[in-house]
């Protein structure tokens, strides 16, 4: 009966000891699920613009047709993008309506993964999350 005692106790001391061990290394040498998450953002590119005054025309007419428009810079070009989205549903709605109005563009889809990025992407802060795009394009093109 002694060493049945002793049996369970040196059982239960060591699988407490292991779980402590799987937290620990679960928990703290583990990615967190916020970086390893990926964010879909599509977007309708209507143009490219060596000149800035350019794209801005093209957004400006964009505006007076109640499509919002974003410019942000990609290397040496502008770019002119609309229906920023992270639901490609509204960005092809959007679509729809650039075609209506005939405009020809094309659909993009970027896998974001940068924390930073996502996180203006939740807030539906699409300028800057774009422009931290257009930033992350010219330091990978070196």
């Amino acid at each position: 009966m002694k060493n049945k005692k002793l049996i369970y106790g040196f059982a239960l001391s060591l699988s407490l000891i292991f779980s402590l061990l799987y937290f620990v290394a679960f928990h703290f040498y583990t990615p967190s699920i916020a970086q390893e998450k990926s964010v879909q953002l599509y977007m309708n590119q209507i143009g490219l613009y060596k000149k800035e005054a350019n794209a801005q025309q093209v957004a400006n007419e964009l505006e007076t047709h109640s499509v919002k428009a974003y410019i942000y810079k990609n290397d040496d070009l502008y770019v002119v993008v609309s229906g920023v989205d992270t639901k490609e549903k509204k960005t092809n709605e959007n679509g729809e309506q650039l075609k209506s109005l005939s405009y020809s563009y094309l659909l993009k889809k970027v896998s974001i993964s940068d924390g930073d990025i996502s996180s203006l992407i939740e807030k539906k802060d699409y300028e800057k999350a774009l422009e931290m795009i257009g930033n992350q394009s010219k330091g990978n093109a070196g």
